[in-house]
């Protein structure tokens, strides 16, 4: 690290072409050419304010490009003085590594999928790829480790299964876990894909589908049972679809969403996005924790034909929200019951949320990121309202992951995917470096647990977590307001 030193004002603005401002500091970044392509905004058009004033205004964001022409990112302290420390610095950090992929690591991790037990122990999942791809290019296993503390430690790196990387078999690997945690008992679902069929080639058909499988714990994460083939359950269910059969399909990774409100038995609703080959998405759902699943709504409607890797969640009536990977932001679709016990309903018409609606924008990229409802405070009034979080890399490219937010006061805020799709608010920077998927779940003490990948180390990727309070995810506007 430099020496402090103070420039002045002018100096700065010729020197600066990217960076962050902190209290009383100003880290430079990569610059413009490489780390910024934001559309910039004045300050004075925006706040009407004096250059002074735009300073003390800019200190609580990190900022690109020029001084007097920035877009705003991540909250930070306000700058409380004129007079600038310089800190030249290669990387900031932005959350704990929980998997490592170093700089000369011959097997990276990738894909995150994180959930919180009923006794409060985080469990975070990721793929270990000895093939360095997806499935269908030899072995994939497996990990995951368990935090007793909120995130602030991890235990040791385990192993839920290897791939034995064997062509034509149906273990050669494991990849893209999603998991779900039951908020009354000790019980944890997960599923991945499996076997050596790459899902997009034409030679993974319904007669040599894309397998798939699942595990179930009954302790919280302590033990596992072992893998069962699930392939055949979930492929009948589009055999007399519209659309005809499914040829390749599989769950979307992270988070698998538990209902708050419907209830059968012992179990509240699970809800699961699949991306279907040629068909878009579809949600599934499941009233008995995964051992059996229907579609939502059935397989005669594609709530998002244009649809890539997509995630759910419930909105504050009960309806579904569908929100799908696109290239510059996000699809969202809303599925509403007309008959709550036999999934019954009605899908509205797809969506796109971008920049020219001032939507989720993802700059020059597709990537899967993570939708999730929370119970908020307004604090300019102290309303209470649901805030909508959606991350996905920021851009340009896989880089500068980040969430969006967007309040919902009232129906009428969600009254249709065109309404959700424009006018977010604002968005919370999580990294300024390389980075991709990402997933989040809510906390018992209302805290977000946030877990994405980033090239943390110029390698494709480091699994990060950070726990995030809506206040900082913010800047303050909102606070949580009550617990998952």
């Amino acid at each position: 690290m430099l020496s402090a030193y103070k420039m002045s004002k002018g100096a700065l603005l010729n020197k600066v072409e990217g960076g962050w401002a902190g209290r009383q500091t100003m880290g430079v970044a990569y610059g413009g050419p490489t780390e910024f392509k934001y559309t910039d905004i004045s300050l004075r058009k925006a706040y009407g304010t004096s250059y002074d004033q735009a300073l003390q205004i800019i200190g609580r964001f990190d900022v690109n490009m020029r001084l007097d022409t920035v877009k705003f990112l991540n909250p930070h302290d306000s700058v409380k003085t004129d007079s600038w420390s310089m800190l030249a610095h290669k990387h900031k950090k932005t959350g704990t590594e929980v998997f490592t992929t170093a700089r000369d690591a011959e097997v990276p991790y990738r894909i995150p999928a994180i959930a919180q037990t009923r006794a409060g122990d985080l469990i975070y999942f990721t793929d270990y790829r000895p093939c360095k791809q997806d499935i269908g290019f030899g072995r994939v296993d497996q990990h995951y480790r368990i935090s007793r503390d909120g995130g602030k430690t991890w235990g040791a790196e385990q192993v839920l299964v290897e791939g034995t990387g064997t062509k034509g078999a149906m273990d050669c690997a494991y990849g893209d876990p999603v998991i779900a945690a039951d908020r009354e008992s000790d019980e944890l679902y997960l599923s991945t894909g499996c076997g050596d069929r790459p899902y997009p080639a034409a030679t993974t058909t319904r007669q040599n589908p894309f397998p798939m499988v699942d595990w179930r714990s009954k302790d919280g994460g302590k033990t596992w049972s072992r893998p069962r083939e699930i392939t055949e359950k979930i492929y009948r269910l589009l055999d007399k679809g519209s659309l005809g059969p499914a040829q390749s399909l599989f769950f979307s990774s992270g988070k698998m969403t538990q209902s708050r409100m419907v209830k059968k038995d012992r179990y509240y609703r699970l809800y699961v996005a699949i991306l279907v080959r040629g068909q878009g998405n579809y949600l599934l759902y499941s009233d008995d924790f995964g051992n059996g699943w229907k579609i939502l709504g059935g397989n005669q409607v594609q709530p998002c034909l244009e649809g890539d890797e997509a995630k759910c969640e419930e909105l504050p009536d009960g309806s579904v929200l569908l929100s799908s990977r696109k290239n510059g932001g996000r699809f969202f679709n809303v599925f509403n019951y007309t008959d709550v016990r036999k999934g019954r309903g009605v899908w509205q018409q797809c969506a796109a949320s971008q920049d020219d609606n001032h939507g989720c924008r993802a700059t020059d990229n597709s990537t899967n990121g993570e939708i999730l409802s929370v119970k908020a405070v307004r604090q300019e009034d102290q309303k209470e309202l649901t805030l909508l979080l959606q991350s996905v890399p920021l851009g340009p490219g896989r880089s500068h992951v980040g969430i969006w937010y967007k309040a919902l006061e009232s129906k009428a805020d969600y009254s249709s995917p065109a309404v959700i799709a424009r006018n977010w608010e604002d968005f919370f920077q999580v990294t300024a470096l390389n980075s991709a998927y990402s997933t989040m779940v809510q906390l018992h003490d209302g805290s977000i647990a946030f877990a994405w990948e980033e090239a943390t180390y110029g390698q494709a990727y480091t699994q990060m977590f950070r726990r995030l309070t809506v206040e900082e995810i913010t800047c303050g506007k909102y606070r949580s307001c009550t617990s998952r």
